[in-house]
């Protein structure tokens, strides 16, 4: 019984038919603990939690971000473990210019089995941080933020742009070591001649 149960649950859920899925799927949970079935149960939890990340992940690519973080947030009812929620809800997040809840749940991201993609996306958080600072003047914020970039990965902005930063601070050898892994362009080659000059060897 608890295998038809899961059956009819795929089943629901192929057929778009989400609430019915997760109906089926919980029931399917709840007879596999009654005859003692825990593959079974294991597979229907981690099926409802494929399930809420799907919608989730349809909420997220229509921009709802307040209803697809409720559909991660049900997923981590079900699965606490799940990387690939913390990673969602880090993503919506991001977009509702929740700083401090994404990277949060970038974090837990990280120790659940979605490391690389955590990475990724807390660098970009602090690149768009920096982009923000420098465009407002900001050389100091938009170092520190370059640094903590370049701290989840390789990142030619923020080479680029907390190189300038670093010159603007007159932080000259900090300068010139972002500058010089930054893809050259006018603006690097100007402020790697200027950091050199300034250090006396122009």
């Amino acid at each position: 019984i608890p295998k038809i149960l899961l059956k009819l649950g795929k089943d629901a859920a192929a057929a778009k038919d989400m609430d019915g899925a997760i109906a089926k799927l919980n029931e399917a949970i709840a007879k596999a603990n009654e005859y003692g079935n825990a593959e079974t149960a294991a597979d229907a939890k981690e099926f409802i939690t494929m399930v809420y990340i799907t919608d989730g992940n349809s909420l997220l690519n229509e921009k709802k971000f307040p209803e697809a973080i409720a559909e991660y947030e049900k997923a981590l009812a079900v699965d606490p473990e799940s990387g690939m929620a913390h990673l969602r809800i880090g993503m919506c997040k991001a977009q509702l210019n929740d700083v401090a809840g994404a990277v949060a749940s970038y974090e837990k991201a990280m120790t659940m089995g979605q490391e690389a993609n955590a990475k990724k996306q807390l660098g970009n958080i602090y690149v768009k941080q920096m982009a923000a600072d420098y465009k407002a003047k900001n050389s100091a914020g938009a170092l520190d933020n370059a640094m903590k970039a370049l701290e989840y990965g390789e990142n030619p902005n923020a080479y680029k742009i907390g190189g300038m930063a670093a010159v603007g601070l007159k932080k000259y050898d900090q300068g010139i070591e972002l500058l010089s892994k930054a893809k050259a362009d006018a603006s690097v080659n100007y402020n790697l001649a200027k950091a050199y000059e300034a250090k006396g060897n122009g």
